[in-house]
């Protein structure tokens, strides 16, 4: 099974949508792979042969333009990276800055409970 390793990232070949493409990691570029992986943002990413990034992670510029395929206007039979292609296309979010504690979710709780029983809903 192939699957995207960017952070967040649900791409995989078993459900692909219409044009996701998966590519490999730069392993014989070790410049150019450092970029892909401080691009990652990944504190141990799985540096392997069978390591993909998904398409959706590269901006159109990134890829090899068919010349052929657009002036006779058939399909492309595949995406290419151009040369030093890096992935820059990621939605990070800030979890920590999201994600509620234990003790914030009973203190809600058990304000809530109180002021059921006043009438009054604090949400």
């Amino acid at each position: 099974m192939v699957f995207c390793i960017a952070f967040g990232c649900s791409n995989r070949d078993k459900d692909l949508k219409q044009g996701v493409s998966f590519f490999r990691l730069p392993l014989k570029d070790t410049a150019l792979l450092k970029k892909w992986v401080a691009q990652l943002k990944l504190q141990d990413p799985p540096i392997t042969t069978s390591s993909r990034v998904c398409s959706e992670h590269f901006t159109s510029e990134d890829f090899v333009r068919d010349m052929q395929a657009e002036l006779l206007g058939v399909k492309p039979r595949g995406r290419r990276l151009v040369k030093n292609a890096i992935p820059t296309v990621f939605s990070f979010r800030d979890n920590r800055a999201r994600s509620t504690t234990a003790m914030e979710k009973r203190a809600r709780v058990q304000v809530s409970k109180s002021d059921k029983s006043s009438g009054i809903s604090l949400v």
